[in-house]
């Protein structure tokens, strides 16, 4: 096994023993030593790649917000597609996103006390202001009328990830649906469709899996 595979093996088991702990013992009762035991690697190993607990936290929350700023400029910058295939591919992002489906299958809001805060500064910061330049290229294009796109990136970023979040609010299945039916509504009311039926199905199909209640 070459050395970089063997480095990123290493932290990957690091991350994993990690957030398992935090999600089990909770993060201020997790230390150093338990993941040290759980991953069953050397403490120069674990040295090596992470100072500390919080360390390691960081790293997941700063790959995810790296790869989040690529995706997004990516987005802004192609003018093949319309506001709304943009949004769906948002959407698709989303429900594929590796690292947020690990963090959200951690209960990491609930189990990490400065997590919330964490999860809002970067929807504020970096998601919405995204969102906002593209309904803005929607607006410029005369593909919608929209006069608050600021606001409105705001209220989509923060309602699909934290209004709609099931360990924040522990909501069923049905619950959360019918939230996500209400945001169709809403969005065709206010004369900015930038959200279908098919987008809304593919978020309901991405919170099923995270609830107790699938019907």
């Amino acid at each position: 096994m070459k050395r970089e595979e063997k480095t990123k093996n290493a932290k990957e088991k690091i991350i994993k023993g990690a957030f398992t702990l935090f999600a089990t013992k909770g993060y201020e009762a997790t230390t150093t030593q338990d993941i040290i035991d759980i991953t069953q690697l050397s403490r120069g190993a674990m040295y090596h790649h992470f100072k500390s607990k919080q360390d390691i936290l960081e790293s997941v929350t700063k790959e995810a917000q790296l790869k989040i700023n690529v995706f997004f400029e990516r987005l802004v910058a192609d003018d093949s597609l319309t506001t709304k295939e943009k949004i769906s591919e948002i959407i698709s992002y989303t429900a594929n996103n590796d690292v947020q489906r690990q963090l959200i299958h951690y209960n990491w809001i609930e189990k990490i006390p400065f997590a919330l805060l964490n999860e809002i500064r970067n929807l504020n910061n970096i998601v919405a202001p995204f969102v906002s330049q593209i309904i803005e290229q929607g607006v410029i294009q005369g593909e919608f009328q929209c006069s608050c796109p600021k606001e409105l990136g705001e209220i989509l970023a923060l309602c699909i990830d934290v209004w709609l979040d099931p360990v924040l609010f522990k909501r069923s299945y049905k619950e959360v649906s019918s939230r996500l039916d209400f945001l169709l509504f809403m969005l065709e009311k206010i004369g900015t469709p930038i959200i279908d039926e098919e987008d809304i199905k593919r978020i309901k199909d991405l919170y099923r899996p995270l609830l107790d209640e699938g019907v």
